[in-house]
């Protein structure tokens, strides 16, 4: 049974989003045992580099890892910027290879679009880095030779037992690659964490306060959005009028508009046999934003009889609401 509630539109529900774990695994299941570098020279005569790939041993493997890789890549519209590749210089002569899902378009493939603004992404990203040995030189020449922009194939190869190196069919084309040194890696790089970072460098956010501009400008905003004829029938018609000049005069305008629309949304969810809103499990404010990105209200949306909005009500809304953005304001 559906229960009152308490909602604010000024702070976005957060959505908790799992980036592809399994990549990993098969990863380490295919050993991985080199990186390979492929040049061919332009009509120059230059050589330039063509095409890059993780060399491995299991095969079976090394493919399903590899459609992890793809599978960002196709779902995101061919962008190779779906695969996030950084490679590092250590301070000891090695380098690194940080491979990852791009945070924005992990973020981009999981949320609706007509959700997108309205939620606060917490993301968990799942990133790999490979610790490799430049004996040839190879990855020098590749750093030096490669320009942004150059289409790069990018496949796996695997090592059989008798000492080939067997190619694989299936590739993709990246055009980006990000080149580091250890001592100067950006703190918003994946490869900062997986190789200098750490809780430490994680910083919890001050808390809003309740009355930030920012806050207040994204409550009404919504507010005009999600209940567009309400807003009209309280600012154009003064409709409520006599209830609402009776209300404690230590609450805004907003906070009211607001309970009143919470009172409407929560009677029009009760006479919603389809709605599968569950008030007593956390995060219903995701599922509160979603329904209203989803339903238009318009004049043929139904409303309470005026006598059901009194003073009383109202303002237990209210608080319920004020609970509400305290309880929200006080989590990182």
């Amino acid at each position: 049974m559906l229960r009152n509630f308490g909602m604010d539109y000024g702070v976005k529900p957060k959505m908790v989003l799992l980036s592809d774990m399994s990549f990993q695994e098969e990863l380490q299941a295919a050993k991985f045992n080199g990186f390979i570098y492929d040049f061919n020279p332009n009509l120059d005569g230059e050589e330039i580099p063509t095409e890059i790939g993780f060399r491995f041993e299991n095969e079976p493997h090394a493919e399903k890892f590899f459609d992890s890789l793809i599978h960002w890549y196709e779902e995101s519209g061919g962008d190779s910027k779906a695969i996030n590749m950084e490679f590092t210089e250590l301070n000891n002569g090695d380098y690194a290879i940080v491979l990852s899902p791009d945070m924005e378009m992990l973020i981009k493939r999981m949320v609706p679009e007509h959700i997108i603004d309205r939620i606060d992404p917490l993301t968990f990203i799942a990133s790999r880095n490979l610790h490799l040995i430049d004996q040839s030189g190879m990855f020098k020449k590749f750093r030096a030779k490669y320009v942004e922009g150059r289409r790069i194939v990018v496949r796996y190869f695997i090592f059989e037992k008798d000492g080939k190196i067997r190619p694989s069919e299936k590739y993709f084309v990246k055009t980006e690659f990000s080149f580091y040194k250890e001592d100067e890696l950006p703190k918003n790089s994946m490869a900062y964490m997986n190789l200098k970072g750490g809780k430490k460098d994680i910083k919890k956010r001050p808390m809003m306060p309740a009355d930030h501009p920012g806050l207040l400008k994204h409550r009404l905003d919504d507010l005009k959005y999600f209940f567009p004829v309400t807003l009209d029938k309280l600012t154009s018609e003064n409709w409520l009028n006599n209830v609402t000049k009776t209300i404690n005069k230590s609450y805004t305008n907003d906070q009211i508009t607001q309970a009143i629309c919470n009172l409407i949304l929560f009677e029009r969810l009760k006479k919603d046999e389809k709605s599968k809103i569950n008030i007593n499990k956390p995060g219903y404010d995701l599922d509160i934003i979603t329904h209203l990105a989803e339903t238009f209200e318009s004049f043929d949306s139904f409303f309470p009889e005026n006598g059901y909005f009194t003073k009383q009500v109202i303002e237990k809304q209210i608080r319920a609401d004020v609970k509400f953005l305290k309880e929200k304001l006080s989590k990182p």
